[in-house]
């Protein structure tokens, strides 16, 4: 028998699993994910060859756990299994407190002893240290060396030294029987962060117990089954192999179901010729299709690259469930003769009714198509899966420091990235975009970014990321394409026919006399909307229209303070009346915030809009006239815009900087007709650029903020590409700043909003809940529909809340697993919220609202 198989890697009572068998399935899973699960491009990603990547990632998955046969860890597993101490004294081992043991964890001793030990590559013992998910600092009692020496009696004693030391022969003369890498020389940064990725996941899939049970305690009777019933059951699907070396117009036609135009061709051309396909920029005006085009595009890109899957990124939760069910129709296409597997990569992707329909229980091998593998549903896992749409922060998040960062590596190194809407990242974000580029481009991983309003700074900032290297390049076209090959950036314009040009009118309105002008425009039929910078402003404007418009009029609300069920009511009732397809759209006006703006397919017969800065007013007229009809009412028939004069500028001020509202207000005031999409980056450019424009106090002010934004996102940041060390790759630095998030200055809190109900609560979706009992399986699930995302202030904290809100009923709530860290919201027998010296309320027509 294996001195390892004496060894426990895991004990409960009367269950354990011998350290020798944990280190066969996490070897097995390792070759049965090196088989079908990484694709080409993860390896080119690490910078290794074939050989040299199967070798290591198959030595690291079986010396892994190398460091459990030590007198620190089995001190653990003695505590654990009754009689097992005195079972391995019997064979010579020893565990004995010394009280130093925390100071050797068994990643740490792992690395130490396959340095020290057998002379393995320190790079490669770093991944070893490395696999629980935090790069080991460079401090001295991570030294490999100072842990031996200074820590000995954590390996072993004196009197158990000979029988450590063999079992550490025997596990890696095993190892190097299958993976021998004395010809692994060091290895890179890019190499450790994919294949400790790769082994974390080997590990974690090796170590649930649902696929690989723990035997009856002492037995070591081994399931000749054990693997194939173990990866049956995770129904872990093979990388997508995309097998397209080219695209042509009848191909794009089966995947979208219609033929491409002009800009789409030269998208596809540009993707057809590319060599090493790299960074792509699709600039174009609203609705003419870049979705498409980049879709097309990432498809012929990931054949050449090798990538296994797509990541599409979008900057809203709202824009990415707008997006989800797009990419699963394309990924069906693409998948319609083999199995992948998809994820909705957001906080709220568990209210997504498409999304949790393709959820997979049963294993299939020969089924067809995308569907959720559970395994893959976790914070960490969420790049793992083939396709992945998900907010913008999901890729942002391989560049926060921040622990199985290598997990999130591994799963970005295998796909083509799409991200959508760069333009509309503020200077915060984009240090983390710019940091992730780098990654990406060095990981060689195909990049195809979308925009309609990009300037040329920010434009080259992107390329240079991701090149790494300065780039300088300009263009005057649009719509334009821009993109590098072979270490080379082009930019072409596109010639096309098919933009639709419009000349829109710009007007100044009284918010005031909203409802007036509405009437008089409306008056023979037709829509309108309006559009609002905050919730409360929208809100407001909402109440105005109700007490001043009679009954004759649909009037619908839509901003970000709905609970998931009410938003998708008004977001239904909004495409139903004025979206693309709709017909019955007189007198209908909508009122929302930037949600308007980004994630719904609508269209405006009229629009009115608080004051913004150039770029979002850009995105807002794309909902005007975004369609073309036989026919619209004669007072409307030309695109209108209204932009109101007599916006409060401080509310303005909390989301957009003066400075660029200021020069918004002088570029329009000298052309009072926009011409789209001609205007767009002309204006576009004389608004950013700080060479135009006046100096002054919200010039210096907008100059100042934009650094200290950049200087701020250092804190959490992972350094570029170039630039980034493993060891102590997590270390964070002192900048003053603890925001630890790809997004600055937005504190949200999720809060369950529940109704006092005599003894008992009552959900704003009707279901009572008893004050007195655990909740089971479907009320919590009703609770959980009942959560919402509040930006909080001093008023609103979330110890505050905890202390006015939590009373019996809701710590006996917390008793459930999945409710033990929400947060709880009571109104009381009125409907209202007291929180500080304010009150609020929720109600379906006006969502969560601040009355006093």
């Amino acid at each position: 028998m294996k001195l390892s198989g004496l060894l426990a890697a895991k004990a409960d009572q009367d269950k354990w699993l011998p350290l020798s068998q944990h280190l066969e399935d996490t070897k097995n899973v390792m070759e049965k994910l090196l088989e079908s699960y990484v694709a080409p491009s993860v390896c080119v990603a690490a910078g290794l060859s074939y050989e040299s990547f199967h070798k290591l990632a198959l030595f690291v998955a079986y010396t892994h756990d190398i460091g459990k046969a030590t007198s620190a860890f089995q001190i653990k597993m003695s505590n654990a299994l009754p009689g097992y101490k005195s079972l391995i004294e019997k064979q010579g081992f020893t565990a004995k407190i010394c009280g130093l043991e925390s100071k050797s964890p068994h990643n740490i001793a792992g690395a130490s002893i396959l340095n020290q030990y057998f002379g393995i590559n320190e790079s490669i013992c770093d991944i070893i240290a490395s696999h629980h998910g935090k790069p080991i600092d460079s401090g001295k009692e991570t030294k490999y060396e100072f842990q031996i020496k200074r820590l000995t009696d954590n390996y072993y004693k004196a009197e158990s030294e000979n029988a450590y030391r063999s079992t550490w022969n025997e596990i890696v003369n095993q190892a190097n029987s299958f993976a021998s890498v004395s010809d692994i020389s060091d290895i890179s940064t890019q190499a450790k962060m994919i294949i400790t990725g790769l082994l974390i996941m080997a590990d974690w899939i090796a170590s649930c117990e649902d696929y690989f049970p723990l035997f009856d305690a002492y037995s070591s009777n081994v399931d000749p089954d054990r693997l194939i019933n173990g990866m049956n059951a995770l129904m872990l699907q093979p990388y997508q192999d995309f097998n397209l070396s080219s695209m042509d117009s009848e191909m794009f036609r089966e995947r979208f179901g219609f033929f491409p135009n002009e800009m789409q061709k030269k998208v596809i051309d540009i993707s057809n010729n590319m060599i090493t396909p790299g960074i792509m920029i699709i600039e174009a005006p609203m609705g003419l299709g870049k979705t498409e085009a980049a879709l097309a595009a990432a498809e012929v890109e990931s054949c050449a690259a090798g990538t296994g899957g797509i990541f599409f990124g979008l900057p809203t939760r709202g824009t990415a469930d707008a997006m989800f069910d797009r990419v699963r129709d394309w990924a069906n296409t693409i998948a319609c003769r083999n199995s992948a597997s998809i994820s909705l990569a957001h906080s709220k992707s568990g209210f997504n009714d498409s999304y949790n329909a393709l959820h997979t229980t049963i294993y299939d091998e020969n089924k067809a198509g995308v569907s959720v593998n559970s395994w893959m549903v976790g914070r960490y896992k969420k790049l793992l899966p083939d396709f992945t749409i998900g907010t913008v922060d999901q890729a942002l998040f391989t560049v926060l420091k921040r622990r199985f960062l290598m997990l999130l590596h591994l799963g970005i190194s295998g796909k083509t990235v799409i991200i959508d809407e760069v333009h509309s990242y503020d200077d915060y974000m984009n240090e983390y975009m710019k940091s992730m580029l780098s990654w990406l481009g060095m990981y060689k991983v195909p990049v195809i970014l979308i925009s309609a309003t990009l300037t040329k700074d920010r434009r080259n900032e992107l390329v240079s990321s991701y090149c790494g290297m300065e780039m300088s390049l300009y263009t005057d076209s649009y719509p334009a394409i821009t993109w590098s090959d072979s270490g080379q950036v082009w930019s072409s314009g596109v010639e096309t026919d098919n933009i639709r040009k419009m000349d829109i009118t710009i007007k100044n309105a009284d918010e005031g006399s909203v409802s007036e002008l509405i009437k008089e425009l409306l008056i023979d039929g037709g829509c309108a909307g309006i559009i609002c910078d905050t919730v409360s402003r929208a809100q407001n404007t909402f109440e105005h229209l109700q007490s001043h418009m009679s009954s004759e009029y649909t009037i619908v609300l839509l901003h970000s303070r709905f609970l998931p069920s009410d938003r998708a009511t008004h977001e239904k009732q909004i495409l139903d009346l004025v979206g693309k397809d709709s017909v019955d759209r007189d007198k209908v006006v909508v009122v929302g915030t930037q949600v308007l703006e980004q994630s719904l397919d609508i269209d405006f017969d009229v629009l009115f809009t608080e004051k913004c800065p150039v770029d979002f007013l850009f995105q807002r007229l794309g909902r005007l006239h975004r369609h073309k009809r036989d026919s619209r009412p004669e007072k409307i028939k030309n695109p209108v815009c209204y932009i109101f004069t007599d916006t409060d500028s401080c509310k303005s001020a909390q989301i957009y900087y003066d400075y660029i509202i200021r020069r918004t207000d002088e570029v329009l005031s000298k052309c009072r007709v926009m011409h789209i999409p001609g205007d767009i980056r002309r204006f576009t450019e004389a608004v950013y650029d700080l060479h135009n424009g006046s100096d002054g106090s919200d010039k210096q002010e907008y100059i100042n903020r934009k650094e200290e934004l950049k200087r701020q996102a250092k804190a959490y940041l992972l350094p570029q590409a170039d630039k980034c060390r493993f060891k102590g790759m997590l270390t964070v630095e002192n900048t003053g700043h603890n925001n630890e998030s790809v997004r600055f200055g937005i504190n949200t809190i999720d809060t369950v909003l529940l109704k006092k109900k005599g003894q008992d609560f009552e959900t704003f979706s009707g279901v009572i809940i008893q004050g007195e009992a655990i909740p089971n399986a479907e009320q919590t699930k009703e609770l959980l529909k009942n959560r919402i995302s509040l930006r909080y202030d001093d008023e609103l904290l979330s110890n505050e809340m905890d202390c006015k809100n939590d009373n019996e009923s809701t710590k006996l709530w917390k008793r459930n697993y999945y409710l033990e860290d929400e947060h709880f919201l009571i109104a009381d027998e009125n409907g209202l919220f007291k929180i500080g010296k304010s009150i609020y309320s929720y109600t379906k027509e006006y969502g969560w609202r601040r009355e006093i």
